[in-house]
């Protein structure tokens, strides 16, 4: 058997913000090692038996079976299987900055290894995609990207189960992420859980380590740029969509937020 099955995606345009280029599986082979120094490549893993260790940023982890881990682009890393009972995983690899900000914005900061979260389905159905010979890599890129986002959801979920999280904070969130493309006011948060919105704004934050304000703007910024990259509104229309008071105001949160103007996110999106 050989010690990997690899599936080469086709060419993908650069305004796709997911930019998946591999996917496959590796198998038990005691001197599998692979390095990286600050390389625009983005992996995810899910290891099925055995174990390996990564080392990235000056810290050493464990992955044993069962465990799913996520390598940021752009750093310095080295993984490799252990010697005695070498790893079999299920992996992709993705280009571009979209992958690792949705991991941030959905996970716990710097967190490489998620212990016992079983997202063997989810790099199943990715692998499958890249294999259709019938899509683009345009195509594979975007129906990977949802299979990704559905995964990050449902590590999030483990992570922080609902019965983790005051409730009073969890009907915040749940409220805004419903509302995200409207005009959220403290004012409308604080009467949803009959609290003062200084109360609002400390249970929040005690709980999602960030202000309701923070939250919400983060979250209209990532609205804008699937908007920005998936649709051809123009940056008033999104602006005005995402309830910002004018194109002006909505374009320059958004350079501060990711460094470019929503015009050139468009035209070269990361």
């Amino acid at each position: 058997m050989d010690n990997e099955y690899i599936v080469f995606v086709p060419p993908t345009s650069k305004n796709i913000p997911f930019r998946i280029t591999l996917a496959g599986i590796t198998y038990e082979n005691p001197t599998y090692s692979i390095t990286r120094n600050n390389m625009d490549i983005f992996t995810a893993e899910y290891v099925i038996s055995g174990k390996g260790y990564i080392e990235t940023d000056g810290k050493k982890y464990i992955a044993n079976a069962g465990d799913t881990y996520i390598l940021s682009h752009k750093t310095h890393l080295h993984y490799y299987a252990d010697k005695a009972n070498p790893w079999r995983k299920i992996w992709f690899n993705a280009s571009g900055t979209f992958p690792s900000e949705a991991a941030r914005n959905y996970l716990p900061d710097k967190e490489v290894v998620f212990k016992n979260i079983n997202t063997l389905d989810y790099f199943e159905r990715i692998l499958k995609i890249c294999e259709n010979k019938t899509l683009c890599g345009d195509e594979i890129s975007k129906f990977c990207s949802a299979v990704y986002i559905e995964m990050l959801g449902q590590i999030a979920i483990e992570l922080n189960p609902n019965d983790n999280i005051n409730e009073e904070a969890l009907t915040l969130k749940n409220y805004i992420d419903m509302h995200i493309e409207e005009k959220i006011s403290i004012k409308t948060l604080s009467e949803l859980i009959f609290r003062s919105e200084s109360q609002t704004i400390r249970i929040f934050k005690q709980n999602y380590k960030k202000t309701p304000y923070e939250y919400i703007l983060n979250g209209k910024i990532n609205r804008a740029k699937i908007l920005l990259s998936n649709t051809n509104i123009s940056v008033k229309e999104t602006a005005y969509r995402l309830s910002f008071t004018d194109e002006h105001y909505f374009s320059g949160i958004f350079k501060e937020k990711t460094g470019l103007s929503p015009t050139h996110f468009r035209k070269n999106p990361i």
